[in-house]
């Protein structure tokens, strides 16, 4: 079940003992709340994950989608001919480097290649990967996912743009932000530090779960 944009800031407005906006108004939680969605994906950027098919540029380097964070993956190569849908396996540049060192400048459709076979990406350079063999023609498409910047919410009665998963985490993310509006108060100072550690306590045992129940190959 989506998750009004409301949902969160009616319960803000309870810790904060606030719910007829005297000292925070419902545009400005709403601002939080934008903020707390990307602030999720920075840590977590498989939280807003695209999957799409990509219109791949002619050479090897690519640039995901212009609202992307991040590559996640690329998976298969996009063909009217479905043998020609091949899967797409990410290899490391030194891998390439070792074995064919004019890999950057072979391209696809040079016998006896004209799909894509691997991908590399470098963390340092995260909205960009380089593809083997490189497209020169065509139409060359590939299926890949991406981190994303959420689509900010324009209205309370708006739907968040990240799963339901993250409420918890969001509302702890604009309480954070509220009190840190009066932080001079030593109180306040103490509760904004309070949101701010559970929320990050959350993002990480998002993470911990995850990584714990990871769908994993039966051993043979």
């Amino acid at each position: 079940m989506a998750i009004a944009a409301q949902t969160i800031v009616d319960a803000v407005e309870l810790i904060l003992q606030d719910p007829s906006n005297i000292r925070w108004s419902a545009d400005e939680l709403l601002s939080y709340l934008n903020e707390a969605q990307r602030t999720v994906v920075l840590f977590k950027p498989d939280a807003n994950s695209i999957y799409t098919t990509h219109l791949l540029a002619f050479g090897d380097r690519q640039t995901i989608p212009s609202d992307g964070i991040r590559l996640l993956d690329v998976l298969r190569n996009v063909s009217a001919d479905p043998t020609k849908e091949t899967a797409i396996s990410q290899v490391s540049r030194s891998e390439l480097d070792s074995v064919f060192n004019l890999w950057h400048t072979h391209v696809s459709g040079s016998a006896p290649w004209d799909v894509v076979q691997h991908y590399v990406y470098d963390p340092m350079d995260p909205q960009n990967f380089y593809v083997y063999p490189a497209p020169i023609g065509g139409n060359p498409q590939v299926i890949l996912t991406y981190a994303a910047v959420p689509s900010d919410i324009t209205a309370l009665t708006a739907n968040i743009t990240l799963p339901d998963i993250y409420q918890a985490a969001l509302t702890d993310y604009v309480c954070y932000r509220a009190y840190g509006k009066d932080s001079e108060s030593a109180i306040n100072n103490q509760l904004k530090e309070q949101y701010w550690g559970q929320f990050m306590r959350t993002l990480n045992t998002q993470v911990t779960v995850e990584a714990n129940t990871q769908p994993m190959p039966l051993p043979r």
